[in-house]
């Protein structure tokens, strides 16, 4: 017998969440060093990373049962830049 199971996340504040990830995108980068390694099939590009903790409340909904749980937990966010494009944020992972 297959049930139903709805899972719901909560982020208590993406405000701070959102401003971490701008300030981890919008670091200076000097990609001097692309040139120097420059070849036809390869490109070069900059990493940046930032761990931060979240807080925030899981739901789960089975049927005519239900349970909340909070959390705190470490996430790691990564960003990903090009040569002259904007950083795009490429993976993000639970560390707990």
């Amino acid at each position: 017998m297959n049930k139903l199971l709805r899972i719901t996340t909560i982020v208590d504040r993406p405000v701070l969440l959102e401003n971490t990830v701008e300030k981890l995108a919008q670091r200076h980068t000097d990609f001097s060093y692309s040139e120097k390694f420059k070849t036809v099939y390869w490109q070069s590009f900059d990493s940046s990373s930032v761990e931060t903790y979240l807080e925030g409340s899981n739901a789960f909904r089975e049927e005519n049962s239900a349970c909340r749980s909070s959390f705190v937990a470490p996430f790691l966010f990564t960003c990903l830049q090009q040569k002259n494009k904007a950083y795009k944020l490429t993976w993000s992972v639970s560390l707990s």
